[in-house]
């Protein structure tokens, strides 16, 4: 029957105005094709969006000879949309900017687990573990926590969840099993019933927290908490109160402590006890404050997961009122809108340090985030009665160390959700980044504020720790090219090889000088400054992850030209590391691992098939390319790469590859 137009019916005429063999072009015909027409537009552009990873012409053949392909063409111009940012961000330039909002640094989570997304296959996914060894208990003197342990838990792989990313899972590439060597646990004796102090006996523990602690995160405001303690100003409500009081003297008490103190145990308890189930219905600044106080010191006390929750709490409260949010209200004094910014921007720099050395996601927003950096400014020149500040200081203050270090970090969290998950990005990618954004960000650094200038003795151990920060990202963002130049590579026969070597050899490189470079700068710092408990946490952090690089080199490569180097970083490494063993207890668990990665360091005779002349890797520095038959160094046990699909899937033929 021959369909017939609205009008045609009204009138009752025939509607002739099409033949029968064609289609009816009506409304709602009209209406479906122009969606169609909007889904098709919809789903070229994601396809573009993902030839940002991969150029399909590029793909390898059936031989898989190649493992990185060149990036498409167009993935090398800047997106002409930039997400806009408050005024305050603009530390970035625009090309920069650009290359942050361009899709290839932000891919949706639906075109990711499309079959059709390509990745790097320089590292297999990851493999996900059992969900029993993700479980953890770090309760001290808790009766039943044996009893939890032995339901649900194996005690050789407890501690939580830490991503691809983390120098756990490295460690474990390496092969070192957490077995081996389990991590120490302080105090087992049981604190009951912890007891409030006087005041006046946590003056000392005070002081230091303010000397010690207090220039790494910034969010109180020491004239303010002081008066406080002597009741010269309001405090918060008293369980609050003496919750935010201990928390302080606890990381206090922490900073001067030796391996034989456990006062500090004693003062956390007594915050702890202070948090009760009806501080989560209010919402304030003293709260977020103690809650990062609480989340500090357990990572301090290497209670990872603890006190990864409590500032999990912190985000929480902190999006509850409002500090990512930007308020330009003639009410609104400076002192109280500089009091919002340092206290958002050291949360948000706390939780990205967490989510980086976890291998976690992050916890806070990146997007939405309104509130602008902190002024360089010094402490005399702002005060609640402050109506307006004139300038910012042209020379270091408390507060700088927020001021340039919070642009790293909100750099930083654009590439870093790309670091912990697929696709992992193209070594040219991630030298990209780093050439027009981490290296932008030290060349835009204040002469006064640079890597090489001399600080007041205060500001010393803040400045010199933001730098590690930077070399310790640009170790993790290259570290796995050198875990596939070292262990991946020749689990093929013929070995992959890259189509871009220049760029997986740049990569390298950048690896392997930011290793010697933390080495080195850590080892200076440490021996030539006041040494402490708190430095010392941190000086072993970096180092160990630094140390871990040259000893994975000398272990499949000691007869390389580089070997003499390595060798020198590695002794450097575990030099500093046995002087902080006073300080930390757990200085001496990470020697026994360097020790006993350097002890198997004689490596077997080399494949002969591997030679540097059959390869397309030539590094700047010589590095030699050949490596020693896996099944020599390691056992062939799904243990050892228990993050990696490798046993199974590496050698089978992989549905896309670079």
């Amino acid at each position: 029957m021959q369909p017939s137009c609205s009008a045609c019916r009204r009138s009752r005429k025939l509607c002739d105005y099409q033949t029968t063999s064609r289609t009816p072009l009506t409304r709602r015909y009209v209406s479906r094709i122009e969606n169609e027409l909007a889904e098709a537009r919809a789903l070229l552009q994601a396809r573009d969006r993902r030839q940002h990873f991969s150029d399909p012409s590029s793909m390898c053949g059936n031989d898989n000879s190649h493992i990185e392909s060149e990036p498409h063409s167009h993935s090398r111009q800047l997106s002409s949309r930039i997400t806009s940012l408050p005024n305050h961000h603009t530390v970035l330039p625009a090309e920069a900017s650009a290359y942050l909002e361009d899709s290839e640094l932000n891919v949706s989570r639906q075109s990711s687990k499309q079959g059709n997304t390509t990745r790097c296959a320089l590292l297999p996914p990851e493999l996900g573990p059992q969900l029993a060894t993700c479980e953890w208990d770090e309760r001290r003197g808790v009766e039943n926590s044996a009893a939890f342990n032995r339901q649900s838990v194996d005690e050789s792989a407890r501690g939580g969840y830490f991503g691809i990313a983390s120098t756990k899972a490295f460690l474990r590439i390496s092969g070192i099993q957490d077995a081996i060597y389990p991590q120490p646990v302080f105090a087992q004796t049981p604190i009951k019933n912890p007891c409030q102090m006087q005041v006046s006996l946590l003056g000392e523990h005070i002081d230091a927290y303010f000397a010690r602690c207090h220039p790494i995160y910034p969010f109180i405001h020491e004239s303010t908490f002081r008066a406080q303690v002597v009741e010269l100003v309001d405090r918060p409500s008293d369980d609050l109160w003496q919750m935010l009081l201990y928390a302080v003297a606890a990381l206090g008490a922490f900073s001067i402590s030796t391996e034989r103190d456990d006062i500090d145990m004693a003062l956390f308890e007594v915050a702890k006890k202070r948090f009760s189930d009806e501080m989560m219905e209010v919402g304030n600044v003293a709260l977020v404050q103690a809650l990062m106080l609480m989340s500090i010191y357990l990572r301090k006390r290497y209670r990872l997961n603890s006190g990864y929750n409590y500032l999990g709490l912190a985000n929480r409260v902190a999006m509850g009122i409002g500090l990512y949010k930007e308020f330009h209200s003639s009410m609104s004094a400076p002192f109280f809108r500089e009091t919002r910014r340092r206290l958002w921007w050291c949360l948000y720099t706390l939780n990205l340090e967490d989510s980086i050395a976890y291998s976690r996601p992050q916890g806070l927003p990146q997007s939405e985030i309104e509130t602008e950096y902190p002024l360089n400014i010094h402490d005399l020149d702002l005060n609640p009665n402050t109506s307006s500040v004139t300038a910012e200081a042209n020379d270091t203050t408390l507060y700088s160390i927020l001021k340039f270090g919070a642009p790293f970090y909100f750099a930083v969290g654009k590439l870093y959700p790309r670091i912990i998950s697929g696709p992992y990005p193209y070594a040219k990618e991630l030298l990209n980044f780093d050439d027009s954004i981490i290296r932008h960000w030290e060349s835009s650094l204040p002469s006064f504020f640079r890597t090489n200038t001399t600080q007041p003795s205060k500001y010393s151990f803040c400045h010199a720790l933001l730098h590690w920060r930077c070399l310790n990202f640009r170790l993790l963002t290259f570290r796995p090219f050198v875990v596939w130049l070292y262990i991946m590579r020749y689990r093929n026969n013929p070995p992959k090889e890259p189509s871009n070597p220049t760029s997986v050899n740049t990569a390298i490189n950048r690896c392997l000088k930011a290793a010697e470079e933390s080495i080195n700068t850590i080892s200076e710092f440490w021996f030539s400054h006041d040494q402490n408990a708190i430095t010392g946490w941190y000086v072993l952090d970096y180092i160990f992850t630094a140390a871990l690089i040259p000893l994975m080199c000398l272990r499949y490569d000691s007869s390389s030209t580089q070997a003499a180097s390595w060798q020198f970083q590695a002794r450097t490494a575990v030099s500093v590391i046995e002087s902080i063993i006073p300080f930390n207890k757990s200085a001496s668990h990470c020697v026994n691992i360097l020790e006993s990665l350097y002890k198997n360091c004689n490596c077997p005779e080399k494949d002969q098939n591997h030679s540097a002349s059959d390869s397309a890797i030539y590094l700047e520095n010589s590095l030699p390319v050949q490596t020693p038959g896996l099944e020599s160094i390691f056992l062939v046990t799904p243990e050892i790469f228990q993050d990696y699909h490798v046993w199974e899937q590496f050698n089978a033929p992989a549905e896309h590859n670079e």
